[in-house]
């Protein structure tokens, strides 16, 4: 009977997975030959961008785990590669095939957006600060059009200033160790059926220009307060005129700059025609 035992628990130990088998991630199960892995696009960089076809390969129970940073590289050189922005994990029922679709955004920005039915293939999970973005991204939920300008900001040398969501902007500085910008640009990207075949510069317009502005004066002023090219003109303004009391003086501005052509302006106060405080802003 102990023989027996000892052998019952040696045949148990052994087997692959079971219904009480750990999570195994999608590099364990492709170094395993555990499932076979098919990759394509939806079309374009935004939403659930990424299908996923996997194939058990192994007769037991047991969960496939998808971590968020996840990186498909594209078959066709000229179209961006994909990095998944959400965790997911998948039971496994004997042999069979299930198909899975997944928040994704690119990492190429130079390249054409993906098409739909494109193929790419798994080439590794991001490493580094790019990690730890993809993860917080991910805990967070956040599949809004920051997910991608943060991701870009790492990829592609984007400004942080693009990133909407505050949260997401201010980890993104940290990690830069830069300072977190005082402004945001907000784009007005396409539709989503529309971005196949389009660079990221293409899908996605500069649109407002929103933040706060702060000075610290002296005595008071009759100041005005506008937007200002590279050659000092005077692009929008904010208003004119307006008397500002010694101390710190804190304002909000909202610009419409659709019609203004990407570059470096200056966000400038000023009295009698003096620069009282400026700050420069890019996009």
């Amino acid at each position: 009977m102990v023989n027996l035992l000892s052998m019952l628990s040696l045949f148990w130990l052994c087997l692959p997975f079971s219904e009480n088998s750990k999570a195994i991630s999608l590099d364990e199960a492709l170094k395993n030959s555990l499932i076979t892995l098919e990759a394509s696009a939806n079309g374009g960089h935004s939403g659930k961008s990424l299908k996923l076809r996997i194939s058990n390969l192994d007769p037991g129970n047991w969960v496939l785990k998808i971590p968020a940073g996840y990186q498909f590289a594209s078959n066709d050189p000229d179209q961006q590669d994909l990095v998944v922005i959400e965790e997911q994990s998948l039971t496994m029922k004997n042999i069979q095939t299930k198909d899975l679709f997944f928040q994704a955004r690119c990492t190429q920005a130079g390249n054409r957006s993906p098409s739909a039915g494109s193929g790419f293939h798994y080439s590794g999970p991001v490493e580094g600060n790019l990690a730890k973005l993809v993860n917080f991204i991910d805990k967070a939920n956040i599949t809004d059009h920051s997910a991608q300008e943060a991701i870009w900001a790492f990829t592609n040398g984007f400004s942080l200033a693009n990133i909407e969501n505050e949260e997401l902007k201010k980890l993104s500085a940290a990690l830069k160790g830069v300072k977190k910008p005082t402004y945001t640009v907000v784009n007005t990207p396409v539709a989503p059926e529309e971005e196949a075949g389009l660079t990221a510069f293409e899908t996605r317009a500069p649109a407002i220009l929103e933040g706060a502005f702060a000075c610290q004066l002296e005595k008071n002023i009759q100041a005005s307060f506008g937007l200002f090219n590279r050659e000092g003109e005077e692009m929008l303004q904010l208003f004119a005129d307006r008397t500002l009391r010694k101390g710190t003086n804190r304002m909000r501005f909202s610009f419409e700059i659709s019609n203004l052509d990407r570059g470096t302006y200056y966000a400038r106060l000023q009295s009698d025609g003096q620069v009282v405080a400026e700050e420069a802003m890019t996009w």
